[in-house]
């Protein structure tokens, strides 16, 4: 699976390959959890994490509906040649 080096992760493709034409990286945190001084200020970076995530770092206890901790988004990246050009689209919450 292809994989994205970012400032603060390493991140891997969960799923997908080429003949389907996309593949999915998920559970990405794209900023700090918004808790404690962090409540109504300006997003910070998220922290750097020492494990690659290959989607499936997020805890399956998290529940966004009574957590703040919940900022990841899913990004499906499109492959397919006759494209000409990656769509990402974005899943978050």
């Amino acid at each position: 699976m292809p994989s994205v080096a970012l400032d603060y992760c390493t991140v891997v493709a969960a799923m997908g390959n080429d003949s389907l034409d996309y593949y999915r990286h998920q559970n990405i945190r794209f900023a700090a959890a918004p808790t404690g001084d962090l409540r109504f200020a300006k997003p910070e970076w998220p922290p750097v994490e020492t494990e690659t995530n290959h989607g499936h770092i997020v805890e399956e206890s998290i529940d966004c509906a009574s957590s703040e901790n919940c900022l990841f988004l899913d990004i499906v990246a499109d492959t397919s040649p006759q494209s000409g050009s990656y769509i990402w689209s974005c899943e978050y919450g």
